[in-house]
């Protein structure tokens, strides 16, 4: 009977070891694509606008950069970046949100955030257009994320016809 009781314990214990196991592996593959994507000489297509709001002084600066691996979208990344000029003082915010792809399944998405020299990042992991895994206390903005990377992928589609 005692032998029973140990084993119900450990048997969900080593299947949560083995779960986080496979997560963490799938999370490596995920960033080493990641990485290869970042290091690769692949086709880019980048687009950017400026817009100057003079009621308050700023200047917004939009970014798309959309890179192709042989036609397949790989990555969609859209920068912001705005410029106080406000009482003489130059302030600088930027943030970024970059879609990761494989075999056009988002795999990852970064969000990071530079203000007051202090930068932040955030990042999500899918696959199966499933949530692995976020450093972000908010997962909720996980399926938002698969929306906005389903419709990337139409846009990309569009802008390599280009």
């Amino acid at each position: 009977m005692q032998s029973i009781k140990i084993l119900l314990i450990i048997t969900p214990l080593f299947l949560g070891i083995n779960s986080y196991a496979q997560d963490s592996y799938k999370i490596e593959n995920i960033d080493s694509l990641v990485s290869s994507i970042n290091r690769l000489n692949l086709q880019v297509h980048l687009d950017s606008s400026t817009k100057k709001v003079a009621d308050i002084e700023m200047e917004l600066k939009t970014y798309s950069l959309v890179v192709f691996d042989n036609g397949v979208l790989r990555k969609y990344q859209i920068k912001m970046s705005s410029f106080d000029h406000e009482n003489d003082v130059y302030t600088p915010f930027s943030q970024s949100t970059t879609f990761y792809y494989d075999q056009n399944r988002l795999i990852k998405v970064e969000k990071s955030r530079l203000q007051f020299e202090k930068q932040s990042v955030l990042e999500w992991y899918f696959s199966d257009d499933k949530l692995l895994k976020c450093t972000d206390t908010n997962s909720s903005l996980a399926s938002s994320f698969l929306i906005n990377a389903k419709e990337f992928l139409k846009r990309a589609k569009w802008i390599e016809n280009k």
